[in-house]
């Protein structure tokens, strides 16, 4: 009653200093939408009774969505009288679902929406309704949406039609355009719409090289649209890049859009997403001390989220997972996963329960690091492609940090898979993988995947087999140092422990005192660095 007492305040006040507008009844505009905004003005209205009429809940779904608050869209469109019978009113809802990974509901709606069998919608919505139906489907034929679902969208191979219907979009809109059906601005805004939905389905099924060659004429190109676009396109041909053998070019075009994470303007959905991906990328080519570095970056702007589910804390969780660092990643990890469990997106519990089964496994609790895993059986294997492939990196290493016979192998299917797509960069993960846990049969081609690589992983990767392959003490302590610079903790120390054992073997004792002595100098800061913590 208080809520709705002061809104009515509010309207009469700013109505009776406002200029009279034309327009009677329903058509007369809100007084309060004057000063406040969709999203503020829908959450009030709603918050004090009222119900909302189309215009006002798809407006503020829209700004909703926008601004990175799915969840508020979803309560303005699902508080809707008849919602699934206004194309709008869908699109908005099915944006707010998949933004939050509830891919299941976005089907369930779209599936909703089809059998009702509405009237014809108006040409941009026919175009956009397509769009949004395309990624829907491109999302559940990564596995994200069971085909069993009760949705009338998933008959048997349907999720495999996705491409088809991007296809149609892309045949209608050219239609439409060439009848002059839409107008110039809708018929550009459509291509930014569909050229976006390309990029994210040739993402969501690991099609890196596609789309490093789809995506980079249309870089070079970009300077002309806003920054939100260049933000996104920009991100997905970072990821393409850097996963196949242009780690240089990827470190590059990372700096160009950190510059523009900080720009004013660009919503902050597509931020959030944009963020995470180079995230991904610098973790996935073994770049991990800039991936902390864009880290701290996004805590001193106060972000707590990167996208819908992946939060901070799980990142942080991740980064140190790569880093084998397994005390501070629990510490980020265990949370992040009951916090997942709680509330979604369900495509990332596997992803955190398969790296936190990993490091419970190196703190030697080898239950708690199977139950972990059985979490990740559980939960759904969908979603995108490089959440399912991190999955499966962490799975393997847990497995073989339990003493699995057939971890080796598991990293060695993992290679051929990536090598196959044109993954190189987990191609080069999974073969270094396997290489520490003793494989040899693979040092050739592990050195010949790194040599087609660029950046200090790759190196680091290419002087750690040498030095294996040689009994090379040297270049086994070069690779350890230049692990612990790039922060790859566990890797740095066991190259160390592999030096040691070839210099104690060949009676180096000048190596062997050097290598103790290194690691004096190495741990001596340790207690005076941690006091600041305790």
């Amino acid at each position: 009653a208080t809520q709705a007492a002061l809104l009515q305040g509010l309207r009469a006040q700013t109505a009776a200093t406002a200029p009279a507008t034309a327009g009677t009844g329903a058509e007369q505009p809100d007084p309060a939408a004057s000063i406040l905004d969709p999203v503020r003005l829908a959450q009030w209205r709603l918050d004090s009774g009222e119900a909302l009429d189309p215009a006002s809940a798809v407006a503020a779904a829209r700004e909703a969505n926008a601004t990175g608050h799915p969840a508020r869209a979803v309560r303005f469109i699902t508080g809707l009288k008849d919602h699934l019978a206004t194309p709008a009113a869908v699109l908005e809802l099915v944006e707010a679902r998949m933004s939050q990974g509830e891919y299941g509901a976005a089907l369930s709606v779209m599936g909703s929406y089809r059998s009702l069998e509405a009237d014809h919608p108006e040409p941009l919505d026919e175009i956009r309704l397509l769009l949004a139906e395309s990624r829907v489907l491109c999302m559940a034929a990564t596995g994200a949406v069971s085909e069993s679902a009760n949705t009338g969208l998933l008959a048997a191979g349907a999720a495999r039609k996705h491409e088809e219907l991007l296809a149609k979009a892309t045949e209608r809109s050219a239609e439409l355009a060439e009848a002059g059906d839409i107008s110039r601005a809708d018929a550009a805004a459509l291509e930014r719409e569909m050229i976006l939905a390309r990029a994210s389905c040739n993402s969501a099924h690991g099609r890196f090289l596609e789309n490093a060659a789809y995506l980079g004429p249309l870089q070079a190109r970009t300077a002309g649209y806003d920054n939100g676009f260049r933000v996104l396109i920009g991100s997905w041909l970072c990821e393409a890049l850097g996963l196949t053998n242009r780690q240089d070019e990827a470190v590059e075009l990372s700096q160009e859009i950190e510059r523009l994470l900080d720009v004013p303007g660009i919503g902050r959905g597509d931020l959030a997403r944009s963020f995470a991906r180079v995230l991904h990328v610098h973790l996935a080519m073994g770049a991990l001390k800039p991936a902390g570095q864009l880290l701290d970056q996004h805590r001193s702007h106060g972000r707590t989220v990167l996208f819908p589910g992946l939060s901070a804390e799980l990142a942080n969780g991740l980064l140190h997972a790569y880093a084998g660092d397994p005390e501070p990643a629990l510490r980020c990890l265990v949370p992040a996963v009951a916090q997942l469990r709680l509330g979604g997106p369900a495509s990332l519990v596997p992803l955190a329960a398969s790296a936190t089964a990993y490091c419970l496994a190196l703190s030697g609790d080898a239950k708690g690091a199977a139950l972990h895993l059985q979490l990740k059986t559980k939960a759904a294997d969908g979603g995108p492609w490089s959440v399912r492939r991190g999955t499966r990196h962490f799975a393997a290493l847990a497995e073989a940090a339990l003493g699995s016979p057939h971890a080796v192998r598991r990293f060695i299917d993992l290679a051929a898979h990536d090598h196959r797509r044109g993954v190189y960069a987990y191609e080069l993960l999974s073969l270094l993988s396997a290489l520490r846990l003793g494989d040899r049969e693979n040092l050739d081609r592990l050195l010949a995947v790194a040599a087609q690589q660029q950046g200090p992983f790759a190196r680091m990767c290419e002087t750690y087999a040498k030095g294996t392959g040689s009994y090379d003490t040297q270049l086994l302590i070069q690779a350890g140092a230049m692990a612990e610079q790039a922060g790859h903790i566990r890797f740095g120390r066991e190259a160390s422990e592999s030096a040691l054992a070839v210099a104690s073997g060949s009676g180096d004792r000048a190596t062997v005192r050097f290598i103790h002595r290194s690691r004096r100098g190495a741990v001596a800061p340790q207690p005076h660095e941690g006091s600041d913590s305790t």
